[in-house]
């Protein structure tokens, strides 16, 4: 046990170097869990600099050649690209915890093991608030493909990419109801998408409220049951509807209801959906961009070197009146789309 331990010696149980390594362990833990589908398309990526390059162009089908006559001029080609291309600030996320004065004098009286978990423990915590806002940026982008910030006093739109207004549309139906077909609404989506330019998307991402309405509508019920006024005690299975999606080229179903909580300014914390509820996004496989974890101010006071400085960083700090200990998590970042991949994804609002 330490006994009235010298203040400084418990500040020195754990270094700035294992706190970053914790920090870190706990990021590539959270972009590890495939079961979170914005992982799969913003994997992590951490970069030696604030600021990132934003290739916003997209390379489309030009029109079809033309013959010339012999010993003509070719004709010049024209259109194919567009776009832009620009540099984007990274933005601050930082969260800290408080180790008052009175806790840092019961620290004298607590095992070495204990007192590390003082520090390490809100570490742990504070990495989970960083990686959940950049999960509700990946939401906005995948939804808006454009990220704005408007809490902690900040109100900014930081970066928008290009999709057109093409690449949505709205049926005025739920699912639900008799005689809606959302077979022919996925497949009328489907062709908007390759007209637009995309490969047939890989999957539909939706809800599993909504996905469960298609599996059990009208149209679903007709292909796999043989009529839609069949009993309703008979029920259209995932696997079943899945072979109906495949059988008529349509995309695979990927259910997903990540939530994180948020705070409000008077402190309220509400469930928060990180994809919107009422729309199917027509995606395709794979990664669609980055999460971006660049250089902090962090990193360059404690003398990282490249390869070491980029990321996600904690450190600790103690402040003299009254002496409190603080513990921070800092990164600059947000998740970003791929050059052109913003153009990829379809979005179909549902009505409720």
């Amino acid at each position: 046990m330490a006994q009235d331990a010298n203040p400084e010696a418990v500040d020195k149980l754990v270094s700035n170097g294992e706190l970053i390594g914790v920090a870190r362990q706990e990021i590539d833990d959270y972009y590890a869990d495939d079961t979170n589908l914005l992982n799969e398309w913003f994997p992590f990526q951490a970069v030696d600099d604030t600021e990132f390059e934003l290739n916003n162009t997209r390379i489309t089908r030009r029109p079809a050649g033309v013959y010339r006559a012999w010993d003509a001029e070719a004709k010049l080609s024209k259109g194919g690209f567009s776009g832009r291309t620009e540099m984007i600030e990274l933005p601050p996320i930082s969260m800290k915890e408080r180790l008052g004065e009175y806790m840092r004098l019961r620290a004298r009286k607590i095992s070495d093991d204990r007192i590390r978990n003082t520090i390490l423990n809100p570490v742990i915590a504070l990495t989970g608030q960083v990686y959940d806002r950049y999960l509700i940026s990946a939401g906005q982008i995948i939804d808006a493909s454009a990220l704005a910030v408007d809490e902690n006093g900040i109100t900014e739109a930081l970066v928008e990419w290009e999709r057109e207004a093409s690449m949505s549309s709205t049926v005025a139906n739920n699912w639900g109801g008799a005689g809606e077909d959302p077979l022919n609404d996925l497949a009328a989506a489907v062709q908007a998408s390759i007209d637009n330019g995309n490969p047939r998307p890989d999957y539909a991402v939706m809800t599993r409220a909504r996905a469960t309405a298609l599996y059990q509508s009208d149209a679903m019920r007709e292909y796999v049951l043989g009529s839609a006024n069949s009993s309703r005690l008979a029920q259209v299975l995932p696997t079943q509807a899945a072979q109906v999606l495949e059988d008529l080229d349509l995309p695979a179903i990927r259910p997903f209801d990540g939530q994180v909580d948020v705070a409000s300014a008077d402190g309220t914390v509400t469930k928060t959906r990180l994809l919107n509820a009422n729309k199917v996004y027509l995606t395709p496989a794979g990664a669609l961009g980055s999460s971006i974890y660049g250089t902090t101010a962090e990193a360059l006071e404690l003398d990282l070197l490249p390869g070491a400085r980029e990321g996600i960083v904690a450190t600790t700090y103690t402040k003299d009146d009254p002496v409190t200990k603080m513990t921070k998590v800092t990164a600059n970042g947000f998740p970003a789309f791929g050059n052109g991949m913003s153009q990829t994804i379809y979005a179909l609002t549902v009505e409720s």
